[in-house]
């Protein structure tokens, strides 16, 4: 993990999603090149999906790059079967 990567904590569900997407937003504001390091992520499902892609969008829509690194397994599964593949940076441990 890089030192300036924003953690993204254990528990991405329905309910922590808008509180997520505020910080993580913040997070972008003053920087250019962004990376959200996925590692802490313990379970996941569609939420965790619909934050990643709200935060791509918004960096995309600011011209700014954005990463996903330490994405687990059941994550990138779950990204796949959406189709979001070649659209999320997702990056593994692998």
């Amino acid at each position: 993990m890089s030192q300036d990567a924003f953690q993204v904590p254990a528990t991405v569900d329905f309910d922590t999603l808008s509180g997520l997407r505020a910080k993580g937003e913040a997070f972008m504001a003053d920087r250019s090149d962004v990376e959200f390091d996925l590692s802490a992520i313990s379970e996941c499902n569609s939420a965790a999906v619909a934050l990643l892609m709200s935060w791509y969008r918004f960096a995309h829509a600011q011209g700014k790059s954005i990463v996903y690194t330490h994405a687990a397994s059941d994550l990138v599964n779950i990204v796949q079967v959406s189709g979001l593949d070649d659209v999320l940076p997702l990056h593994t441990d692998d």
